[in-house]
């Protein structure tokens, strides 16, 4: 599990990053779990969309729709298998499996 880490990143760092999580994961029975915020695709409130803009100011970062999301744990061999609203906050629970390799 990690918490508010690829957001920090470009998709190129971010990649990298969760090649090394994939690299500890067992294929058949590990889980990543990204604890992240999960952007609208459209009408994103002002708050959200600040946080993207920090985010690219200062770390070269961006805030990911679920559609970038996707793509970017593609990428690097995950399958999103659930998204999982926080009622505390705003941040979504993102849980990927080594892709082609999904177990009920």
């Amino acid at each position: 599990m990690i918490r508010q880490v690829p957001h920090e990143w470009s998709d190129e760092k971010a990649e990298a990053i969760l090649r090394s999580l994939i690299a500890a994961m067992d294929p058949q029975f590990s889980r990543s779990l990204l604890v992240e915020y999960v952007l609208d695709e459209q009408g994103v409130g002002w708050l959200a969309s600040s946080f993207d803009i920090v985010m690219w100011l200062f770390f070269n970062g961006i805030e990911r729709t679920q559609a970038q999301w996707s793509a970017l744990l593609d990428r690097v061999g995950l399958t999103i298998v659930n998204i999982v609203a926080l009622a505390s906050s705003k941040e979504r629970v993102i849980e990927a499996v080594v892709k082609d390799k999904i177990t009920p």
